[in-house]
């Protein structure tokens, strides 16, 4: 996103109240060279939260000094398991590597007598799920917090999944979605741009989020008629039903979730491919 976009929304934001901007959405905001610049600007003008969401591979000691310093809220780093797991997800990131940087971002701020950004990691379940010790040992002293998330499906061809029809979906109500051109999609999960609210270039952000697309998606999910009119909503893990599942972590037992039909990333050890994972739902 060019910085006079963002700036552009970030006073349009300030006039509305808005409380917390994430500059992060299906991308890696370190590769924007005026991310610095963005959470300074976001900060100074009055947004309460400014957060983002890092897979780290950028993250140089420079930059995690220059977002300390900006005031940046809150970050979270994608860490999907540890050593081989990691390695084979998020390549050609390394494991050790990430950590160090993480845990660079985490001596300066605390050097600083600061208490933001705060620093979480996230993973997916069954990336960890077979040492799941040995994961939150990893980040010990790193990480502020440790975040595990189920198995999801962002996958175009992937239909058959076990949608509940009846769930209200809290995103229209709550969040809008501006892409790095201004295009403003249904909601989080609209990667493939299903459905365009608006355009922030042409409208003010107000008559986006005041206006018919978003009053039509809302009396959608109200009249629980969603998953027929909007395609987006197919491609959702949201609304998919969830079965229980436990994690031992120590001494203790965490209830986690699955989402039905939805395959894990990590089988035994191996890492699936989305073709994989597609093949094997298929045949149950």
């Amino acid at each position: 996103m060019k910085f006079d976009l963002f700036k552009k929304i970030i006073d349009q934001a300030v006039e509305g109240k808005v409380y917390s901007v994430k500059i992060s959405w299906r991308g890696e905001p370190l590769l924007n060279n005026h991310i610095v610049d963005m959470v300074k600007y976001a900060k100074e003008s009055g947004i309460k939260e400014v957060a983002m969401l890092s897979n780290g591979e950028l993250l140089t000691s420079k930059i995690a000094e220059d977002l300390v310093d900006a005031g940046l809220d809150w970050i979270s780093f994608s860490a999907d398991g540890t050593a081989e797991t990691f390695d084979v997800i998020r390549a050609p990131a390394k494991f050790h590597e990430t950590v160090e940087k993480v845990a660079y971002m985490r001596q300066y701020r605390d050097k600083k007598n600061m208490t933001k950004p705060l620093i979480r990691t996230q993973s997916v379940l069954s990336a960890f799920n077979n040492d799941p010790d040995g994961f939150l040992k990893a980040w010990e002293g790193v990480a502020d917090r440790v975040n595990c998330i189920a198995d999801e499906a962002r996958d175009f061809e992937l239909k058959e999944l076990y949608h509940d029809p009846s769930y209200l979906c809290p995103t229209p109500w709550a969040r809008i979605t501006i892409a790095h051109d201004g295009q403003v999609h249904q909601c989080k999960v609209d990667y493939g741009r299903k459905k365009v609210m608006g355009n922030v270039n042409k409208e003010s952000i107000y008559d986006i989020w005041h206006g018919e697309n978003f009053r039509a998606l809302r009396k959608a999910f109200t009249n629980k008629t969603a998953l027929m009119n909007y395609a987006a909503c197919n491609y959702c893990s949201d609304n998919v039903v969830t079965e229980k599942r436990v994690v031992d972590v120590g001494d203790k037992t965490i209830n986690a979730a699955k989402f039905k039909g939805i395959e894990d990333i990590v089988v035994e050890g191996g890492v699936l491919t989305q073709k994989d994972r597609r093949d094997k739902a298929q045949t149950i």
